[in-house]
């Protein structure tokens, strides 16, 4: 595996709304993904595994738009996923943490699962021929 760093360069202008690393002096391994701008970052990747898994180079299929429309319609604060595929899930939340695979692995495989908080539990998506059929959330606590 061949590990590479991506320079991300937006075409306009942008303002940071968060920063990961807080109001601490940068840690020195963090300096070379600072880039020499603001609006300049660098994003190390191990692999093109890596990449494939947490970005896209096209944009989402047109069914996306209905999709969350759908979803809006809801009301609610967790809409009912069932009945949506491996795909549509992956754009509307991104990647899961477990299967930590290569993109083709996460597209069917039959549960994903999403790391919840320490001590309460993990959200698990479960799939049957592409399609959700069931979604568990982590406990809210004790």
């Amino acid at each position: 595996m061949q590990p590479f760093v991506f320079t991300v360069q937006p075409v306009k202008r942008m303002r940071a709304a968060m920063v990961s690393h807080g109001n601490m002096p940068t840690a020195p391994w963090q300096l070379p993904f600072e880039g020499k701008t603001c609006p300049q970052f660098l994003v190390p990747f191990e692999s093109s595994v890596h990449v494939e898994r947490e970005l896209s180079l096209t944009p989402p299929p047109d069914e996306m738009t209905g999709v969350i429309a759908r979803l809006k319609a809801q009301k609610t604060a967790r809409p009912d996923i069932r009945g949506l595929t491996h795909l549509q899930l992956l754009w509307l939340r991104g990647v899961p943490e477990i299967p930590l695979a290569d993109l083709n692995t996460i597209l069917t495989a039959p549960t994903w699962t999403i790391y919840g908080a320490p001590g309460r539990g993990d959200n698990v998506v479960t799939f049957e021929n592409d399609r959700v059929v069931n979604e568990t959330f982590p406990s809210m606590g004790p």
